[in-house]
């Protein structure tokens, strides 16, 4: 053989072993595409538990949905859900303590192993992650990867409390798991998140999905969606449990409590006796793998209706009080559900062999078939009299019709606040207001410099990936509420300018750590009085310091507009929430806006808003104001039209702002339009004149909206014609000269 041909042979064999041994997620090895995930250096952060972003279902979805964007291409949702399992779900990691490489391993991803292995299609395909930034990747990893901790902490005094504390309500570095060690008695656990129906293991909930669109016959395991769901995690906790914890009793369910309930990050789980391990079936693992189950029954059916549903709409339909297409199929009906879904039988059988097939991997014990099936006829007896037991939040029907917030909120923060204060009340707001690619968008903005932190996004993940605790503590601090409205009037302006506001509501949020000056309160006085004239909906909010009289000259109602603040530690996070309820009640409860984007400019016109669009079971808010409809000839008016999508109820008032048949005038549309002729609206002075408001409800949709949130929406648009802009001739020059000293302001600060 030549020395060319041997280089050759060797240049193969080299290329072949490094693909040997390049890791994957079936196996012990940590994966070399989350390696990242567990070095500190390579990306700050993103270790230790406490400085991740929150571990709630939105924080979820918004990862979700960017994937789902960047394989755009990619219709089929089994091969994005199967991908990113494959990708990104490692289970049961442990620290190691090694000092060489990265001192974790996955010591407990034996179903994870074999569910990948003879469930998931073995094709080699790329998910494209083009755009999802490092620490986003780490993200979706650690929400989807289910770990256990049940190390003794030594915190146990002050966190083992929450988890009865917390119970059913939104309610240190990584260690992971030790083989050596005094045991917690309130072990955490990681890849869960938080959401209004109980804590939900995401990747039970994620493997149950990908069954769903392509369930079958596993020999020597049975069903694939049995054993990625119930009959998988029953095994699968039984099994080691038994090995790891000898002679402990198989314990089914939980009390469960988040280390705070802003920005939920570690699950901390208590037992109902003393015998809770971290290999208990919790009470997350049992609702994600009831809810997978659900999903994963009901796919092949959504999918004869909606070929191109995706994964994240029957995510967001099923976790909301509509549902998926119906009010049955929906997280608040799980204890119903599991009684028409659930045989009893059956899945005796397939959680018989899904321990015989894991203990193959795991190795509790030499153990036959009928001696497996004996002990999972206890497990599943256990199970359904504690499922029946569960005290999760049931179906509210006054939530219905589902209201649609839409805002463009602007957050002014005091950075004298501890950043840990600040982070948790900008999470829980954002996690709270829709906040996502088809609703609301925030900008985060230093309250005393006036530099945007943040630009405007409606990325839940820029949070934390362009604000942390040391951008924070080394920013200027000291609330300047001056400086603060200009930039709010700066970044409005640019919005008018470039026509791109309006179809949302408008609200800026200051967050001061100190109460305004006599001369800040004129001073913000008269510049609310101007900005009026240009943007009347603009809606200002403060959740701080002080007390309702220090704002009276600030806000036009300081009872509704005002919350305080105190700094924030996890022990005070249920008080600190209940005033932070007080400011997204007012943001959820305030209308879209309809904005005639041509003023200032004079003379009649005609406006065609965007195309919107409203779900099934769904209801969105409008409101008019007489600034945008006041002025005109006799011919204007305000048209809404369903474009030939469904079917919808439109309502309107001038005194109501949230119109319903009880009381208000309404109508159905169908591939037709009606109109407010404006002109008889106002007949005294502008200052006499309401608010035209509307609400737009979907009935029924005939067609799918594939780019929509939800996709069994109805599109319609509303259009205003022939109206003028301003109150007055007096008004709209006030309004010019407004536009004018506002490009004078931004010119002088880019010099």
């Amino acid at each position: 053989m030549s020395d060319y041909s041997i280089c050759i042979f060797a240049a193969i064999l080299l290329i072949s072993c490094v693909h040997c041994l390049k890791s994957n997620t079936t196996s012990s090895v940590i994966a070399d595409q989350l390696r990242n995930c567990y070095n500190d250096t390579a990306i700050p952060g993103t270790l230790t538990p406490k400085t991740r972003s929150a571990a709630t279902l939105n924080f979820f979805l918004d990862v979700l949905r960017e994937l789902e964007d960047i394989n755009k291409n990619t219709k089929d949702g089994y091969y994005i859900s199967s991908d990113i399992i494959k990708r990104f779900r490692q289970d049961g990691i442990v620290y190691t303590g090694s000092g060489i490489g990265i001192p974790y391993t996955a010591n407990y991803n034996d179903k994870n192993s074999v569910l990948q292995k003879k469930t998931l299609d073995t094709t080699e395909r790329t998910l494209l992650l083009t755009g999802l930034t490092q620490k986003e990747q780490c993200t979706l990893h650690f929400l989807i990867s289910t770990t256990s901790n049940g190390t003794l902490r030594g915190d146990e005094s002050s966190t083992c409390g929450r988890s009865s504390r917390y119970t059913s309500r939104f309610v240190r570095q990584a260690e992971l798991l030790y083989v050596d060690k005094e045991s917690s008695s309130c072990p955490y656990q990681l890849g869960v998140v938080a959401n209004k129906w109980g804590a939900v293991s995401v990747g039970s909930l994620l493997s149950g999905i990908a069954a769903g669109f392509k369930n079958q016959e596993v020999p020597e395991l049975g069903n694939s969606l049995y054993a990625n769901t119930l009959s998988g995690d029953l095994a699968e906790t039984c099994l080691y449990n038994s090995k790891e914890m000898k002679g402990n009793e198989y314990v089914v369910g939980s009390t469960e409590g988040w280390d705070n309930t802003l920005s939920p990050k570690i699950l901390y789980n208590n037992a109902k006796s003393s015998k809770i391990t971290e290999f208990s079936l919790t009470n997350s693992r049992i609702r994600g793998s009831l809810d997978g189950f659900y999903l994963g029954s009901n796919i092949p059916n959504w999918r004869n209706k909606y070929s191109d549903i995706k994964i994240s709409q029957i995510v967001d339909m099923y976790y909301s009080p509509r549902g998926v297409f119906n009010n049955s199929i929906r997280a608040c009906n799980r204890k119903i559900l599991e009684t028409s879904y659930v045989s009893t039988g059956v899945l005796t059988n397939e959680t018989a062999l899904a321990l015989v097939k894991l203990n193959s991997k795991i190795g509790a014990g030499s153990i036959t078939l009928e001696e497996f099936t004996a002990v999972a006829a206890n497990q599943i007896s256990k199970f359904n009299s504690y499922v029946a037991s569960l005290s999760d939040v049931s179906c509210d029907e006054n939530d219905l019709p589902l209201q649609e917030t839409a805002t463009d909120i602007l957050i002014y923060i005091d950075t004298k606040w501890t950043y840990k204060t600040a982070e948790a009340v900008v999470t829980y707001i954002l996690d709270n207001i829709d906040v996502n690619k088809y609703n609301s968008n925030y900008t985060l903005i230093n309250g005393n410099t006036g530099q945007v932190i943040i630009n405007s996004t409606y990325r839940l993940s820029h949070l934390y990936e362009y604000y942390n605790a040391s951008l924070h503590d080394n920013s200027a601090s000291a609330f300047d509420f001056n400086t603060a409205v200009n930039s709010a009037e700066h970044l409005l302006s640019n919005k008018v300018t470039t026509r791109n506001i309006g179809g949302r509501s408008t609200v800026i949020l200051f967050i001061p750590n100190s109460v305004p000056t006599a001369s800040e309160k004129s001073f913000i006085s008269q510049r609310k009085q101007i900005l009026s004239n240009t943007l009347s909906s603009v809606q200002f909010l403060v959740l701080g310091a002080g007390a309702e009289s220090d704002y009276t000259d600030i806000l036009s109602n300081p009872s509704k507009q005002f919350a305080q603040l105190y700094n924030f530690d996890d022990s005070n996070s249920e008080s600190i929430k209940t005033n932070v309820n007080k400011i997204v009640d007012v943001i959820l409860n305030t209308p879209r806006e309809i904005v005639n984007t041509n003023c200032p400019t004079s003379g009649n016109n005609i406006y065609a808003a965007p195309v919107y669009n409203v779900p099934s079971q769904g209801v969105s808010y409008f409101r008019l104001s007489p600034l945008f409809f006041y002025r005109g000839d006799s011919s204007k008016k305000l048209k809404i039209r369903e474009m030939g999508t469904g079917r919808l109820y439109v309502c309107s008032s001038m005194s109501n702002d949230k119109p319903s048949n009880a009381t208000d005038s309404c109508t159905i549309l169908s591939s037709n339009e009606t109109y407010y002729d404006l002109s008889s609206y106002c007949s005294g002075s502008y200052e006499s004149c309401s608010s035209l408001y509307l609400s737009v409800e979907g009935w029924e949709a005939r067609t799918m909206c594939k780019e929509c949130r939800f996709p069994d929406s109805i599109k319609y648009q509303i259009t205003l014609e022939n109206v003028g802009c301003g109150a007055s001739s007096s008004v709209a020059l006030a309004a010019s000269l407004f536009l004018v000293l506002l490009s004078l302001y931004n010119v002088f600060i880019s010099l």
